[in-house]
């Protein structure tokens, strides 16, 4: 089977993913964290300590990794490495390495969330938005409104400040920016699209019930206002392969744009279940094959998510430590910090063997029917 490599294992979209291509591939699994839940879901020769995306050493580093291991795509899964990625696609490519992730421009308009209202407000509904700074004119502003980062995606540092005086006592570092509050339900649509940014299927959602404790409890639904809506933001920003576009209505009841995520979402397994392979129709896509014409349908259905357990050998965990640590020292000097449980160069005498009869261009197994 086809070698893909999978970062940012610690977070519930890697896991998702790893479940959803585990029968059609061999999976590699990459994180900064040796305690990342997503290291232990593939064989342990497998498992890689890797870098943060926003350490300037990191692509050449991930490209070096995917050539040594013959990696045929490489999904990274983590926000701060999709806009490295995307720059230097063409590192991946020269050592026989496809990478699903968005464009650049794309990119550069989703993790901004002033510049995505600003693309997006002619082809749907829009909350007002504003930079926050010295001297803003807060006049006509109405609260509560949301204090929130302007780089970033989901509910992650974002505050309800009940008064113009409140929000004067915000002191969080960074690009903030002042937005209306969106009293009304909260929906997400997963979208899949080919490489020249056609919408090939939207598959909208909501979650019932959510605990930190256990789970979460959501559905898919038919909707085609939130549909429509989806595939003209998608189309906007030139979205491909696979995203989520979350609305929430507005005093007015109108779906309203929230946010856009250029990648996979933790919810991907819903959309799965719901008859949209996501993941596996994406990673064809990103390898340049055909994919059948009608994708796009899908069934209402529902699902309870809950923590599940993973029992390994403690020696699996201290060794994924060791390696974190080794990541740590070899970074200090200068030297790549991609490891697996042993350096890199055992990594490689382990697995180059097979490594070597594995081509690049190999497709999907499909031997699992579509879940």
């Amino acid at each position: 089977m086809m070698r893909i490599f999978v970062t940012g294992a610690g977070s519930a979209a890697a896991v998702a993913v790893i479940r959803a291509l585990e029968h059609h591939a061999d999976l590699f699994v990459g994180d900064v964290d040796p305690y990342a839940a997503g290291l232990y879901l593939v064989p342990e020769a497998r498992r890689f300590i890797v870098r943060r995306g926003n350490d300037p050493g990191y692509t050449e580093a991930m490209a070096a990794l995917c050539a040594q291991q013959q990696i045929a795509l490489f999904i990274p899964l983590t926000d701060t490495e999709l806009a490295p990625v995307a720059a230097t696609r063409a590192a991946f490519e020269a050592v026989g390495t496809r990478t699903l992730v968005a464009s650049s421009r794309t990119l550069a308009v989703s993790l901004d969330t002033a510049a995505l209202m600003d693309t997006c407000r002619e082809v749907c509904s829009v909350p007002r938005t504003q930079v926050l700074g010295d001297g803003v004119d807060l006049r006509g502003w109405m609260f509560p409104a949301l204090v929130k980062s302007r780089s970033g995606v989901g509910s992650h540092n974002v505050r309800i400040v009940a008064s113009e005086g409140a929000l004067a006592e915000v002191s969080w570092t960074g690009a903030l920016l002042l937005q209306e509050y969106l009293p009304g339900a909260t929906y997400a649509v997963d979208v899949l699209a080919d490489r020249m940014g056609r919408v090939l299927a939207t598959v909208p959602r909501e979650s019932l019930s959510r605990s930190s404790r256990l789970g979460v409890t959501a559905r898919t639904f038919h909707d085609p206002e939130l549909q429509r809506i989806a595939t003209a933001v998608a189309e906007r920003i030139g979205l491909t392969f696979a995203g989520t576009i979350r609305f929430r209505r507005n005093i007015a009841g109108v779906p309203t744009l929230v946010d856009v995520t250029a990648r996979f979402s933790d919810a991907v397994a819903l959309t799965v279940a719901s008859g949209v392979h996501t993941p596996r129709l994406a990673v064809e896509l990103a390898l340049g094959h055909a994919i059948p014409a009608k994708v796009g349908t899908f069934r209402d259905t529902a699902v309870v998510r809950y923590w599940d357990d993973r029992v390994v050998d403690p020696s699996a965990v201290a060794s994924m430590e060791q390696s974190a640590v080794a990541a740590t020292a070899l970074k200090g000097i200068g030297m790549s910090s991609s490891l697996s449980n042993n350096t890199m160069s055992s990594t490689s005498s382990n697995t180059s063997s097979s490594a070597s009869n594995v081509p690049a261009s190999e497709r999907l197994d499909r031997a699992v029917p579509t879940p």
